[in-house]
């Protein structure tokens, strides 16, 4: 409860399969429903990674103190055309950590591994749309320059081998399954 607590803002939801397109129901690897989807290959089309501090929000989503600074993967997962942005955030792993694979694993989409391991729960998953006043949005510039409308999103906060993991998923017009604006 306390976690579902922390991620609550006012652009995001608990879940709720009525109001949402029916790929926000899937419940495992986004990459392999992408590919199932589009018959396609999903491909990280971009990828950055840093070390920096992150948004207030994210720190206590994720049990730390405002202002630490956390490992941030951006991606652009598609094939030829860009379907999914994904922005992943963890505390910086330690030569040791659990987390030290998915943090290290560079072009490769991490769902291969996250769901790939027995010790992965999801604690919270909410639904909304993103939008150019949120801090997401501009986390995700220049890829959204384009778009002039919400889009869907989705955010998750992992327990993957007890570290914390927060994946947000932001779903492109061109994503499989998706009809924009809305559904």
């Amino acid at each position: 409860m306390m976690m579902d607590k922390l991620l609550q803002d006012s652009h995001w939801c608990q879940y709720s399969s009525l109001m949402s397109p029916k790929i926000l129901d899937h419940s495992g690897s986004m990459t392999e429903k992408l590919a199932e989807l589009s018959g396609q290959k999903p491909l990280i089309l971009n990828l950055e990674e840093s070390i920096q501090e992150g948004d207030l929000q994210d720190c206590l989503s994720l049990g730390e103190q405002a202002q630490t600074k956390l490992w941030q993967r951006k991606i652009i997962l598609g094939n030829e055309a860009p379907w999914l942005l994904g922005y992943s955030l963890a505390y910086p792993a330690t030569d040791d950590s659990p987390l030290k694979p998915l943090q290290t694993m560079g072009a490769s989409p991490l769902g291969n591994k996250l769901f790939a391991s027995d010790e992965v729960w999801r604690l919270s998953y909410q639904t909304g749309f993103v939008g150019k006043e949120q801090a997401l949005w501009q986390h995700l510039q220049p890829w959204l320059n384009e778009i002039d409308h919400l889009l869907w999103g989705r955010r998750s906060l992992f327990n993957f081998h007890q570290q914390a993991l927060l994946i947000y998923e932001v779903f492109l017009p061109t994503c499989p399954g998706f009809n924009y604006p809305y559904e």
